[in-house]
């Protein structure tokens, strides 16, 4: 049996005692096994963090309640990211169903179960670790791209976490269609 924090706190070390065996597949497993550890921690970290936030907005709720203020919008994202929360915890478990081989993204669907933050705050940082976990587990990622100026550099981004699949915005697409085919008759 491996000590994860044994081989955290000493990897050169554990890979040499457990390189003695002289199985050539302990060295790739240690290197996976180290990046599973540190995604691990990552997630905990995030999820921990979203639940501080959680907590402090909860507070505020409460005090707004008390002084007889609105707080429709910190209803809203508690929701969202008590929505959050549960699906960072379970996606190793999503990840695990049998028979699914591809996971799409789609960055506005996940933006409305967010509670439609402000510029999209948080939403493409989700995508990235849930990307990330995703390709760690052996699943294809698909991501849904529109067509704006920094497109072709957000692809290059998710193919170097390792997505392979993109569509494209089928809306941003027509418009983007339109004009050039709109430009092209009139000059």
């Amino acid at each position: 049996m491996i000590d994860l924090k044994r081989l955290r706190q000493d990897p050169d070390g554990s890979r040499a005692a457990l390189l003695r065996r002289r199985d050539p597949s302990v060295g790739p497993l240690l290197d996976e096994i180290l990046d599973l550890d540190r995604q691990r921690r990552e997630h905990l970290v995030r999820v921990e963090a979203l639940k501080a936030e959680r907590n402090a907005a909860s507070e505020e709720v409460a005090r707004r309640k008390r002084a007889g203020e609105p707080a429709d919008d910190l209803m809203a994202q508690l929701k969202a990211s008590g929505e959050e929360v549960k699906a960072l915890e379970h996606l190793d478990e999503m990840l695990a169903v049998p028979g699914v081989d591809a996971i799409h993204l789609g960055h506005m669907d996940l933006w409305q179960s967010m509670g439609m933050p402000p510029d999209m705050k948080g939403v493409f940082e989700t995508i990235d670790k849930i990307a990330t976990r995703g390709v760690a587990a052996g699943k294809y990622m698909s991501h849904t791209i529109r067509l704006t100026d920094d497109a072709v550099d957000r692809m290059g981004d998710y193919m170097r976490i390792g997505s392979r699949l993109f569509t494209i915005s089928p809306m941003r697409f027509c418009v983007v269609s339109s004009s050039v085919v709109l430009a092209a008759i009139v000059s």
